[in-house]
């Protein structure tokens, strides 16, 4: 509004509602003797508080305002396009290495080939008897212990629990042995070979030297920046995508967590820890659940 239009002389009724104007009400001259009435519809406007309307910010104040809104506004941006981009990245990823994947050196479907075997003796060599200082740690199915085998292989080896080696989870534990040996891919946790008797069952695995995502996120030894972590979210992904698609069956994990997420030196993302869950089903009313995981929680 015009300074200037409160100056004329000759006007005798001003009403300037509900035309949408904005900016400060001038003081003195016509304006001094109008009412709120004449100002109504105009929500932009500001001066005095017998107008109805907000108080005029200073220039410091509009010039905050202002960049608050911008800074929200580059933010929510920011935020979104940060967003597409990292789902755009994993999306071209998984597709990538899928692509990758079918090459015969990722994935080999060995369909009537048994796993090959090694002696409990060789393990117990492997491990020094399973000693404490190889240990890694301990789960639900069994205990994980560092090995050296006889080419000089540093292994993983997974005791199975003797209070597991019933009848039909021995049964269970050797074909899904099979079908792990059979599985491969870049970001699943390699299984090579087992040791199975009557009262003794173990996998031997791809050793891992970071140890789980559980571990490098919670402990102070280690800090895991953007890039690192969005580079273990592809491999995830990327090894969920190849079990539930890229197999002649669908598979799946029913316990993703942390965890049995592993890490090797480069950082590069395995999953581990997944098929032997069924071994539990039959075990007792506790485990007799369609409903698999580990005890106290369930993966999304």
């Amino acid at each position: 509004i015009p300074k200037s239009l409160g100056e004329l002389q000759h006007i005798r009724v001003l009403d300037l509602s509900f035309n949408l104007l904005e900016g400060e009400i001038p003081s003195g001259g016509k304006f001094a003797n109008l009412s709120a009435e004449s100002f109504l519809g105009n929500y932009a406007l500001c001066r005095a508080p017998k107008f109805h309307v907000p108080l005029c910010l200073d220039k410091t104040e509009r010039q905050s305002k202002n960049n608050a809104a911008k800074v929200f506004a580059t933010c929510t941006i920011g935020g979104s396009a940060l967003l597409v981009i990292v789902c755009t990245l994993i999306g071209i990823s998984c597709y990538q290495k899928r692509g990758l994947s079918k090459h015969p050196d990722d994935i080999e479907i060995l369909r009537g080939i048994t796993l090959p075997v090694i002696s409990y003796r060789e393990l117990l060599h492997a491990t020094s008897n399973f000693s404490d200082a190889n240990f890694l740690w301990s789960g639900s199915f069994g205990s994980v212990y560092k090995g050296i085998v006889a080419d000089g292989t540093t292994v993983a080896v997974k005791v199975l629990n003797k209070n597991l080696l019933f009848e039909s989870a021995s049964k269970s534990f050797d074909i899904e042995c099979t079908i792990m040996h059979q599985i491969r891919h870049r970001n699943l946790v390699k299984v090579i070979t087992s040791c199975s008797s009557g009262d003794f069952k173990a996998l031997v695995l791809q050793y891992m030297p970071l140890g789980s995502l559980e571990v490098c996120l919670h402990s102070g030894g280690h800090h895991l920046n953007l890039f690192q972590r969005l580079d273990i979210m592809i491999d995830v992904a990327c090894a969920l995508e190849y079990l539930h698609h890229g197999y002649l069956e669908t598979i799946v994990h029913c316990d993703l967590k942390p965890s049995n997420m592993l890490l090797d030196d480069n950082m590069t993302a395995y999953i581990s820890n997944f098929g032997i869950a069924k071994i539990l089903v039959g075990l007792n009313s506790s485990t007799l659940t369609a409903t698999l995981g580990t005890t106290g929680y369930i993966a999304p």
